[in-house]
């Protein structure tokens, strides 16, 4: 990319989840300021980041509702290139590498663990239901590593994402993944069992048309499974791990567990408990997910149900 390209930006002028128009300064900086220009190197992105020079960016909190999302956003073209260009295969396993834990063995098999676990909980609770194969439908599947455990345990999947980069690391795996929706819709007709958006929620400029969108493919009596980064997070942010989770490029919309539970419950899903779901047989695993039964905190995973048609408690 020219570095003398000038990046364009957009202001969303009303609240992602109440739409209200009053709002609160949380942090707002330049992207050429010292101790962000330092985060976002970390990034490794394959452009000039030159284009963001004197650029602003500006999160707030809605003064109606209490939701955080950054107001100023890149223009839609921008953000096209900032997955298709600034975020390729060479920078995503630089960045991998670069926030891993120092054992990155155990933090892939920690990562392919949780996964499994949504899994098995799909398949328990929807299967009961059900005759036939779950269909389950990932959105912002990325490489298709979530698909490829699901078509493991037997489910019908599909996924959608827009990083061609990420969906280029997905070729002859098998999965399917799709460019958007409509795709989706066109190639693989009728509601979905189970929908997943994996880390996926934060990404969006219109989060809640989007769900709005994933909840009418849902059949009723559906399950909808949403994990987003928990923005508990110190303002300004002075780790990566801090700095990731409101990242103003990436990380448009900010989560807490309460603003996410409303924002879920604003599109019409009823959230509900996780069940307990065993992966291994290590004593220290089995303790803390027998555990669940009885105590799970507040995070930022959630687990809804699409109402049944007839009214019938979906417990």
């Amino acid at each position: 990319m020219d570095g003398s390209d000038v990046a364009m930006f957009e202001l969303r002028d009303e609240c992602i989840l109440c739409r209200g128009s009053a709002f609160d300064p949380v942090w707002r900086g330049r992207f050429d300021d010292p101790d962000v220009s330092r985060f976002l190197r970390q990034f490794h992105y394959s452009s000039d980041l030159g284009c963001l020079t004197r650029q602003d960016f500006n999160l707030v909190q809605c003064a109606g509702c209490g939701m955080r999302f950054h107001q100023r956003i890149l223009a839609p073209d921008w953000i096209d290139r900032l997955y298709s260009e600034w975020i390729d295969s060479r920078q995503i396993e630089a960045f991998e590498k670069n926030v891993a834990d120092t054992d990155v063995a155990r933090a892939a098999y920690e990562q392919v663990r949780q996964d499994i676990k949504h899994l098995l909980r799909l398949r328990d609770t929807v299967a009961a239901r059900m005759q036939g194969p779950i269909r389950l439908l990932d959105f912002g599947c990325g490489d298709g590593r979530f698909l490829r455990l699901a078509e493991m345990l037997q489910f019908e999947s599909v996924g959608v994402d827009f990083s061609a980069s990420r969906k280029k690391r997905a070729e002859g795996t098998g999965v399917r993944i799709f460019p958007d929706l409509g795709s989706v819709s066109r190639a693989s007709p009728g509601a979905f069992h189970a929908i997943t958006l994996i880390e996926t929620l934060e990404h969006l400029v219109h989060p809640r048309e989007t769900l709005e969108a994933l909840t009418r493919l849902l059949e009723p009596g559906g399950v909808m499974i949403v994990t987003v980064p928990d923005c508990r997070t110190p303002i300004p942010p002075t780790t990566l791990t801090e700095f990731h989770n409101v990242h103003p490029l990436e990380h448009l919309n900010c989560f807490t567990p309460s603003t996410l539970t409303r924002f879920v419950e604003s599109v019409g899903l009823v959230p509900m408990s996780r069940k307990p779901a065993h992966v291994t047989t290590r004593l220290k695993d089995v303790l803390r997910t027998e555990a669940s039964r009885f105590w799970q905190p507040k995070t930022t995973t959630l687990y809804a149900r699409k109402p049944a048609e007839n009214g019938a408690s979906n417990a």
